[in-house]
């Protein structure tokens, strides 16, 4: 049965797929804020580097095909090397898993299921993720088609009553560039290059080889990462201009926080608990597609098939979420000063461009020596 299942997406579920990973748990939690009223701007400008990345990547896929990262690196570095490496990047991967996991419960516990223990809610989602995961990552496609649209109308009808409501304020964006680019800069670089715009090249080193048509699925993810960075863009405006900088910068769910203010006709009001659900999709899908990395890995050291891992390795995924952090303040500490300089930038960006360049000095050298040959 397993043998039969496909792992293969259309180039449509890759797209949405994209989009809401990269909306994820960044379009609730507050995003580059180290550049105040200019957070925007940040997110705008860290794009350009993630574009670069989404195109270096793709492109060493292209050299060879069929090939995903795990693969790669053995081409680079050998086999021995490889597959510690690919532990290394499989922990990595599990641990995002385990990071994005917890924003989700302490969200849903915040808003929703006061009362609710974060075991079992960690535990309820992780079967849920692992029984989409052991069906294939076609499956994973499929959600992502199927649940997305409402994600997105969602988020254009909160902006919608927010309006409505007059509570989007124009002045909470100025002034603009107040402090110069150095704000905007350290927002950048770790931060938003380490999350979320950092972690789509990186992704995409696996993904891109389950697509259907991967001769366009480089231009598709391009399109599809543009446009994850302008709603990203918009969520950071929508939160900024109605919460003010003072208040986002100390709310732990900025999106939640523009919910409850909506007040529109008497009738719509107090929506955040629809926000959670709606979120809930995002979350399940970048957990998914996380774990499914790390899964993969483990099927490339252990040459065998990933779903005999897929439950024992979901439950230590909701086991390490809780145990991770003590408290959700040092939860967001991890996430925002530890992770971006001392994981997210070598996991992501300075290995990858290794094995790249590794990766192009011995094709050449290779054409090269057949050159010579004739």
């Amino acid at each position: 049965m397993s043998a039969e299942m496909k792992e293969n997406i259309s180039l449509w579920q890759f797209f949405v797929l994209t989009i809401t990973f990269e909306l994820g748990s960044a379009v609730v939690v507050g995003i580059g804020n180290d550049a105040k009223q200019d957070a925007w701007i940040a997110i705008l400008l860290a794009a350009l580097p993630g574009f670069l990345l989404i195109w270096m990547y793709s492109y060493l896929l292209s050299l060879l095909p069929g090939k995903n990262l795990f693969e790669i690196m053995e081409v680079a570095f050998g086999r021995k090397f490889a597959m510690g490496l690919t532990i290394a990047y499989s922990v990595y991967f599990f641990y995002l898993a385990c990071y994005v996991l917890r924003d989700f419960v302490e969200m849903i516990g915040s808003a929703v299921l006061f009362n609710t223990p974060s075991g079992v809610v960690a535990v309820t989602l992780m079967l849920v993720i692992a029984y989409i995961l052991y069906l294939g990552f076609e499956v994973v496609g499929r959600v992502a088609e199927i649940f997305s649209p409402y994600m997105f109308f969602f988020i254009f009808l909160l902006s919608i009553f927010v309006w409505i409501s007059g509570n989007f304020e124009i002045k909470n964006l100025q002034p603009v560039l107040s402090e110069g680019f150095q704000p905007i800069m350290n927002a950048i670089f770790p931060q938003l290059l380490g999350f979320p715009i950092g972690e789509i090249p990186i992704i995409f080193t696996v993904l891109m080889a389950h697509t259907s048509n991967f001769k366009y699925s480089r231009k598709v993810g391009m399109y599809a990462f543009g446009t994850g960075t302008v709603i990203l863009v918009w969520a950071a405006i929508l939160q900024i201009a109605v919460l003010g900088v003072d208040i986002k910068l100390r709310s732990d769910f900025p999106l939640l926080s523009v919910a409850r203010m909506v007040s529109f006709a008497n009738f719509f009001e107090r929506i955040d608990a629809t926000i959670v659900f709606i979120m809930m999709f995002g979350i399940i899908l970048k957990i998914s597609v996380f774990s499914f990395i790390g899964l993969k890995g483990l099927e490339y050291v252990f040459r065998m098939p990933y779903r005999p891992f897929v439950f024992p390795m979901s439950m230590l995924i909701a086991l390490f979420s809780l145990i991770n952090s003590e408290s959700f303040a040092e939860h967001i500490e991890k996430g925002f000063k530890i992770l971006p300089p001392y994981f997210h930038m070598p996991f992501q960006i300075y290995i990858p461009l290794l094995i790249f360049f590794i990766v192009i000095w011995k094709k050449k050298r290779h054409r090269f020596r057949k050159g010579g040959n004739r």
